[in-house]
């Protein structure tokens, strides 16, 4: 995906320009993802980019224009991953397998991006709250179509942040859990996690264990 900025598009600009832009933009998805947006300073984030203060002003206006382009990075691929998801002619229920898997899978895939863009709620202020406003109409529409239209009855708006909270929760906790289990037990590695996610949210807790009953007798 193209970065974003809100100075156009980032193709109009000369290609020495992009190696510095690049590195603000990847120094504030570091610095908010582990500091928070509201502790991280623009000097601070200069300083980590190594640019001046004013370059950072240049290619992103402020703080919020650095949110706002991550947020665009991040809804647009999250965007792309639900339609291919849901695209076809199989069932609600494939789709929805295939779409909570890829979504994990997605997350994993840039994760720091991920927590921005699920924890940093500044909600006094309209123009970051309006932005994610935006893009969560464009994705409940594409859910719904995809999963039979409004005549289908699914709760998309109760269902899209419990696939979102659900997939997430393993990066979330992540700080936590690394601390309370046991070293090198390996319970955080990927491998099988977006199968294992997308199975708990379709079939249930007791589906879940179920399969795994059958897989065992097998």
């Amino acid at each position: 995906l193209l970065m974003p900025g809100p100075r156009g598009n980032p193709g109009s600009e000369p290609a020495e320009a992009q190696p510095t832009k690049q590195a603000v933009y990847d120094t504030a998805v570091r610095l908010f993802a582990r500091n928070g947006f509201a502790a991280t300073g623009m000097r601070e984030l200069a300083r980590e980019a190594g640019v001046n203060l004013a370059t950072v002003n240049y290619y992103y206006g402020s703080k919020n224009g650095l949110l706002k382009a991550i947020l665009e990075d991040y809804f647009a691929g999250a965007m792309e991953v639900l339609t291919a998801s849901l695209a076809g002619d199989d069932g609600p229920d494939v789709k929805l397998r295939r779409y909570v898997a890829a979504m994990a899978r997605y997350m994993d895939s840039v994760s720091d991006k991920m927590l921005i863009a699920l924890t940093e709620l500044p909600h006094d202020d309209p123009d970051i709250t309006d932005f994610k406003v935006q893009w969560f109409k464009q994705m409940t529409a594409a859910f719904q179509g995809g999963l039979g239209g409004p005549a289908s009855g699914i709760p998309i708006a109760v269902i899209g942040p419990a696939i979102a909270g659900l997939a997430a929760s393993r990066f979330l906790f992540r700080p936590v859990l690394e601390k309370a289990l046991p070293p090198g037990s390996g319970m955080l590695e990927a491998e099988g996690y977006p199968e294992l996610i997308a199975d708990l949210f379709v079939d249930g807790f007791s589906g879940l264990l179920a399969a795994r009953r059958e897989a065992c007798d097998d």
